[in-house]
């Protein structure tokens, strides 16, 4: 690798040096509303979006599910695990209680758009998301935020307590605006 420059040089040292060993530099941008402190589940043409609250770092991801074709899995075209960031850092299946009330997701496929489904997370009822594919395979959960059609990439949840029993204060739904890629937020409460 030729740097032609003393300054080119240096600007390269501190990019590896920001990024570390290993990492991509879209690997390495926190995306707005993620917790500071909590990691980030790896990255995955897969990923829909995933869930961090404020009790701990735990983290449940939403990712789609294909079939060997590579269309949307028509039976179980969303998967949705714990990242147990807390303990084990390992990957967790839902419980029965969290699957049907809180963060499973019921399906059903878009009747105007074949290939595509309409999907809601128990916990979030009257909002959901269109699951597809991008043109290069890549999974997308759009809906609309703040008004304005977005890409879904993160829910915050911020609770009163760290029990299972805590109140939930907030929900803050982040994502990207489909016509000009800024970020866009929308908070509900309940």
């Amino acid at each position: 690798m030729k740097v032609s420059s003393p300054w080119r040089l240096t600007a390269l040292l501190a990019a590896l040096l920001l990024l570390g060993p290993g990492l991509r530099a879209e690997e390495n941008l926190r995306p707005p509303g993620a917790h500071p402190d909590y990691p980030l589940p790896p990255a995955s043409e897969r990923r829909l979006f995933f869930i961090q609250r404020s009790m701990n770092a735990n983290t449940v991801v939403y990712d789609a599910r294909l079939g060997t074709d590579g269309r949307l899995d028509p039976k179980r075209p969303v998967e949705v695990y714990w990242l147990r960031y807390n303990t084990s850092g390992k990957r967790r299946k839902l419980n029965w209680l969290e699957r049907n009330f809180a963060y499973g997701v019921d399906t059903d496929p878009d009747p105007a758009r074949p290939g595509q489904f309409l999907v809601r997370v128990a916990a979030l009822e009257g909002r959901r998301f269109r699951l597809s594919l991008d043109d290069e395979g890549r999974a997308r959960a759009e809906m609309t935020l703040a008004g304005r059609p977005a890409l879904l990439r993160l829910v915050y949840v911020t609770l009163d307590g760290e029990s299972a029993f805590a109140e939930v204060r907030h929900v803050d739904f982040h994502g990207e605006d489909l016509e000009t890629g800024a970020p866009v937020r929308e908070r509900i409460a309940p």
